[in-house]
């Protein structure tokens, strides 16, 4: 019993799936009279791992294995087990070997998270331009910012004045 891999590693966003792959194949002796293996997942591996085929048999090539990832319902974090291999041979069903494959998960937050506050750059004073900044976040690259540029509608604080859009605004006297 022969594998290409000793562990596999998978990263995923919650509620969203992936694959990894890996080959098995009869690395005994010539001549070679084949294997048949089943795969099984250790404990409490069910709710975050599958594998496919489950099971087959090999001659003078290799199958591939397709670890299918599920993160649905799972909490961001890493989870981890082990992959087991058990091969015998074709013809009488003779335990030829095990391997143990060690399996890791690392499943993402969907949600970003802030990491550096959202501000204004420049100076605030009459005529000059300030720009928006969006601040810095995780999984920045998925998210998209508009902007409004609002001010109180009295001195007491009270209502809102709807200013503009955009990422840059020119200071008024107003404000």
């Amino acid at each position: 019993l022969q594998t290409d891999v000793d562990s596999i590693r998978g990263s995923v966003l919650q509620d969203y799936g992936g694959t990894n792959e890996f080959k098995v194949w009869d690395g005994g002796a010539e001549p070679r009279v084949g294997l048949s293996y089943t795969i099984s997942l250790g404990a409490g591996m069910a709710g975050w791992v599958r594998v496919s085929p489950a099971s087959g048999s090999v001659v003078n090539n290799t199958n591939t294995i397709r670890v299918i990832w599920l993160s649905q319902g799972l909490a961001a974090g890493t989870y981890s087990g082990i992959l087991t291999v058990n091969a015998n041979e074709a013809g009488t069903g003779q335990k030829l070997a095990s391997k143990n494959i060690r399996l890791e998960l690392a499943v993402n937050s969907r949600i970003p998270e802030n990491v550096e506050l959202p501000g204004i750059k420049g100076k605030v004073m009459i005529g000059q331009t300030v720009e928006a900044d969006k601040g810095l976040w995780s999984r920045m690259e998925r998210l998209t910012f508009s902007y409004r540029w609002q001010r109180a509608a009295n001195a007491q604080g009270g209502g809102v004045e709807e200013l503009g859009s955009g990422m840059n605004y020119v200071v008024r006297t107003a404000d």
